[in-house]
């Protein structure tokens, strides 16, 4: 089915949200299971600001025919034609990412460049009569609360003076994690600021349809560090770090082991904790909270090193180009057992490769960085233990 948008009604606003189901999944249970995440996350969608038009995309693959009827009946029952159902075909050779590529392409290969245009090009979608446009994605089982579109909708306001053919991709970096356990018994809520934009946080806005139809907001970067910022502006986006008062966005995570799907790793701040039942409860509390005042949220750099092995080969991986300056150089020492058995000299690159000839150990590398005021500073990875057994 394809969308196109009435131009009977000229409204001031537009936000375009964007969601793939389920993409390359075939298990019957986890379909069933996400089909009614799926329903709540639409059911968080309501109850917007009649200011703002809001349309929502659902891309869902021929194969899953079942859901696409269900959800169609759902809609055409409650009248919901703000949600539109867009539907694909899976390639018969399959896609053609590697084994070991990362999980979100070999889970949601249609989030991927080139593929997630041609989803979009499938929507038929025209809001070029729209003075000011959103777009923005949220993952299947992500819910929005009910001031989330209008909040995203007031801080574009705030930069309304940009010029038309201008971009901003605007991240949200108060989110509530929501941690629910097996049973659904228990639901434990962090109100948390990340160093990582989410998807069902961060958007781009713009008052020029022409531009903003380029740029999918699966393309939006995880991190807004000071060279991806540099690198966006050359394409005329500018991208910014916002927090408010309170999330209206939340990430959830659910499984047998929780612990493992913490996000501590990402979080800046904990600003507070709470137990409910149900994620009902969170909502209405929501709706009865006052407008947030909205602060820049800069980026605050941390060091981050990885050691891994590939073979006969030992790559060590870093972010320290991001956290220090153009002037600062970085020589790597490899360590077996805590001796040197490798080292670079001073270079402007901080990712290295080692190849030496493994045995059975354990490994570690440290770098030395001199930075642009000939400060000397040490950071070092984590330990790797090879058994070659």
């Amino acid at each position: 089915m394809n969308l196109s948008i009435p131009h009977s009604e000229k409204k001031e606003f537009i936000v375009i949200s964007e969601t793939v189901f389920c993409d390359v999944e075939k298990e019957e249970k986890t379909l069933d299971e996400y089909y009614s995440r799926l329903l709540l996350c639409v059911e968080s969608m309501k109850n917007i600001s009649s200011e703002v038009e809001l349309i929502h995309v659902i891309y869902i693959s021929k194969d899953k025919s079942k859901y696409i009827e269900k959800l169609q009946k759902l809609l055409d029952d409650e009248q919901s034609s703000n949600i539109k159902i867009v539907t694909y075909e899976h390639p018969t050779s399959g896609y053609k990412f590697k084994e070991d590529a990362h999980i979100d392409l070999l889970k949601n290969p249609n989030r991927s460049p080139r593929l997630r245009d041609e989803l979009f090009k499938k929507a038929n979608i025209d809001a070029s009569n729209y003075r000011e446009i959103i777009r923005i994605a949220i993952d299947d089982d992500d819910i929005w609360l009910s001031r989330h579109i209008e909040k995203i909708v007031e801080l574009s306001k705030n930069l309304s003076t940009q010029e038309d053919d201008c971009i901003y991709g605007i991240a949200l970096m108060d989110t509530y994690i929501a941690y629910i356990s097996e049973s659904n018994q228990s639901i434990l809520i962090e109100d948390v600021l990340l160093n990582r934009a989410i998807c069902g946080n961060k958007f781009y806005y713009s008052k020029s349809w022409n531009e903003i139809k380029k740029w999918s907001p699966w393309s939006f970067p995880d991190k807004i560090t000071p060279s991806v910022r540099e690198n966006f502006k050359k394409k005329n986006v500018t991208l910014i770090r916002y927090q408010s008062d309170s999330p209206t966005f939340v990430y959830i995570r659910r499984g047998k082991n929780l612990s493992s799907q913490n996000k501590t790793w990402c979080t800046d701040e904990i600003r507070n904790r709470q137990n409910i039942t149900s994620l009902n409860e969170l909502i209405s509390k929501n709706k009865t909270q006052p407008r947030d005042n909205f602060k820049i949220s800069e980026y605050t750099p941390s060091t981050e090193l990885k050691l891994e092995r590939d073979n006969k080969k030992i790559f060590l991986t870093s972010n320290l180009n991001e956290v220090y300056s153009k002037g600062a150089k970085f020589s790597f020492y490899l360590y077996k057992d805590n001796k040197v058995i490798e080292k670079t000299p001073y270079q402007s690159h901080a990712n290295v490769t080692f190849e030496v000839e493994i045995k059975d150990g354990v490994y570690q590398a440290a770098c030395f960085i001199l930075d642009d005021k000939k400060n000397k500073i040490r950071e070092s990875t984590n330990k790797v233990k090879i058994s070659q057994e």
